[in-house]
């Protein structure tokens, strides 16, 4: 009886299939990651995004600026993909009391990613002061 010292055909078979399914595994691993990195890059830009829009708003209601009422848009252009905006703002319909009622508008604010279905929406109430300069003011 001769000895031998290799391997059988079926030992490599089955060393193969074990090895390619790790590594179809590990493949898998890295895609889900990079899909899960490519939406939370997408949710952390379209945060900041609507944090800047709103933060103006906040500015201007604070100097005692009209916001308006309706609708506007616009486009955030960054490194590496561009997002659009849109803001529609209304009359709250706040009344702190008869003689004294209080401008508050609500503000409702969605960016996304320029082709992409995903949306991210924002809503806030934005008290505007009356400006120092309007009449009946000090």
């Amino acid at each position: 009886m001769k000895k031998s010292s290799g391997f059988t055909l079926i030992e490599v078979l089955v060393s193969v299939v074990i090895l390619s399914t790790g590594i179809v595994f590990v493949l898998q691993a890295f895609q889900t990651a990079t899909v899960a990195l490519s939406e939370m890059r997408d949710t952390i830009w379209a945060s900041n995004i609507a944090q800047s829009e709103i933060d103006k708003l906040r500015l201007t209601g604070a100097v005692g600026d009209d916001l308006g009422n309706g609708y506007w848009s616009g486009r955030y252009s960054t490194y590496y993909s561009d997002f659009v905006w849109e803001r529609n703002i209304r009359d709250a319909n706040l009344v702190a009391g008869i003689e004294n009622p209080v401008d508050v508008r609500r503000v409702v604010l969605t960016v996304r990613r320029d082709g992409s279905k995903r949306e991210f929406t924002y809503e806030t109430y934005i008290r505007v002061v009356e400006h120092p300069d309007a009449e009946g003011g000090e």
